[in-house]
């Protein structure tokens, strides 16, 4: 049984956890596909859903995946109802996707950072309800919070602190590490805590797979990309709608 005394310390992804960036992705990656002439028939539901698979969750990944999935001619919602999307996209990808397109595919990627971090993409992301209370209500029990996030840290560390405050150290971006198990890990060494007492907030699958790499305790948020049947086939140790709903768990 776990204890609430148990987890006395926060590790948190970014997107999909405190705020909603479906929009500001889904322009990026299309805008790096009209750079390259490519069509982008995806929608931002599919963009954002495809995300919460491991497999697909950093920017090379999904860059490599739409263009498969466009030159496969095949439909992102269908794939997403499959048992296992992921087998399915894979097969898609090895079929698609050849050697010669790694040197498009990193120009796509870079090129979709650029356009991430511009104001254009920045009005497009709003903060989840609630996220600011839930924050608060963690700091004042003294729960040290870090972040490990794919966004650059400078990014991080400027939206965090426009937008929700000053809470968090430390504050990674993928410019810091190579995984974000790297990340985690540097965190619970920043808290200096074992891993099994900090816990890994997370919407994704890849957030739950990294967390219990390290050896930390894994919450599923089903606020952001990850579909609720796919997080709770990862058995995490808890499963809340938000950010909120976590702070109220822990804060009683």
């Amino acid at each position: 049984m776990i204890l609430l005394s148990d987890v006395k310390a926060f590790v948190f992804d970014v997107g999909g956890v405190f705020r909603d960036s479906s929009k500001a992705l889904h322009f990026s990656y299309k805008k790096a596909f009209e750079k390259h002439r490519l069509e982008f028939p995806f929608s931002v539901r599919e963009t954002w859903l495809l995300q919460g698979f491991d497999e697909f969750n950093n920017f090379y990944q999904i860059h490599r995946t739409l263009l498969a999935v466009l030159r496969g001619k095949a439909n992102v919602s269908e794939i997403l109802e499959n048992e296992d999307p992921v087998k399915e996209t894979l097969k898609i990808i090895e079929k698609n996707v050849f050697g010669k397109d790694e040197g498009m595919l990193k120009d796509m990627e870079d090129y979709a950072f650029k356009i991430f971090a511009t104001e254009e993409s920045k009005k497009m992301i709003r903060v989840y309800d609630g996220v600011k209370e839930g924050i608060k209500l963690l700091n004042s029990r003294k729960f040290p919070m870090g972040v490990v996030s794919v966004a650059k840290r400078d990014l991080n560390v400027k939206w965090l602190k426009d937008h929700i405050g000053d809470y968090f150290n430390p504050v990674l971006g993928s410019d810091e590490f190579t995984t974000k198990v790297e990340g985690i890990k540097e965190c619970c060494e920043a808290f200096r805590l074992n891993p099994e007492n900090v816990a890994m907030v997370g919407d994704s699958i890849t957030d739950l797979r990294n967390g219990r790499k390290v050896g930390c305790k894994t919450v599923a948020l089903l606020c952001g990309m990850g579909m609720e049947k796919f997080l709770r086939n990862e058995s995490p140790d808890y499963v809340f709608k938000d950010v909120l709903e976590v702070a109220k768990y822990f804060c009683k």
